[in-house]
C-alpha cells in the first residue's frame, strides 16, 4: 500500500480494484472460479475486478495490521521497536534504495508512521471455515471503541482489540 503524508497525517493511496483468488477462496466468497479471467496459463489464481464500492480517493490511515499466520485469530499491539522493524521489512522497494539520503528519508518515514498510527500484529488461522470468525474480529476491531465497550487510554495510539 502506498502511503502519503499530508500535514503530518498519513493517507493510504488506493491501488487498482483487482484481487487474485484461488479456486477455494473464490468458492468461499460465492464466486464461480471457472468464469473468472485467467491471470496466466501457469497460475493457479484467477482475477476478480471490483466494480462497485472501490475506494478511489486517499483515506486517512488510522491503523496498520501486519498479517501473520497462527493457530487462532488475534490482534495484538506491537511495541515501537517491533512496529518499526515490520514497517521496514514490508517496504517493497527497500532493496533498490542505494543512496544514503534515500535510506535515511525512508527510515524517518517509517519512524513517523509508527509514531502516528498504531501498528498491530493480526494473527489469523488460515482456514476457509474460520472466515466468518475472522470477519467478525475485523468488524469488531473497526468499531469505534465507545460502541465496542472498550475505551482507549491514549488518543494518539488506540489499542488493538483481541479475540
Amino acid at each position: 500500500m502506498a502511503i502519503r503524508f499530508d500535514q503530518e497525517h498519513p493517507y493510504a493511496i488506493p491501488s487498482f480494484p483487482l484481487c487474485k483468488l484461488t479456486a477455494p477462496a473464490a468458492t468461499a466468497l460465492g464466486l464461480d472460479y471457472n468464469q473468472m479471467p485467467i491471470l496466466s496459463p501457469h497460475a493457479d489464481k484467477r482475477s476478480y475486478v471490483f466494480h462497485d464500492d472501490f475506494q478511489e480517493t486517499p483515506l486517512h490511515l488510522r491503523k496498520i495490521d501486519v498479517l501473520a499466520k497462527g493457530p487462532h485469530h488475534e490482534m495484538m499491539p506491537l511495541s515501537n521497536q517491533a512496529a518499526f522493524a515490520e514497517l521496514v521489512r514490508h517496504t517493497r522497494a527497500v532493496n533498490i534504495m542505494t543512496a544514503p539520503e534515500q535510506i535515511t528519508a525512508h527510515l524517518q518515514q517509517c519512524t513517523c508512521l509508527f509514531k502516528t498510527v498504531p501498528v498491530c500484529q493480526f494473527m489469523w488461522r488460515p482456514a476457509l471455515e474460520a472466515l466468518p470468525e475472522l470477519v467478525d474480529l475485523v468488524k469488531a476491531d473497526l468499531m469505534p471503541s465507545s460502541q465496542a465497550g472498550v475505551r482507549s487510554h491514549t488518543k494518539s495510539k488506540p489499542s488493538c482489540s483481541s479475540a
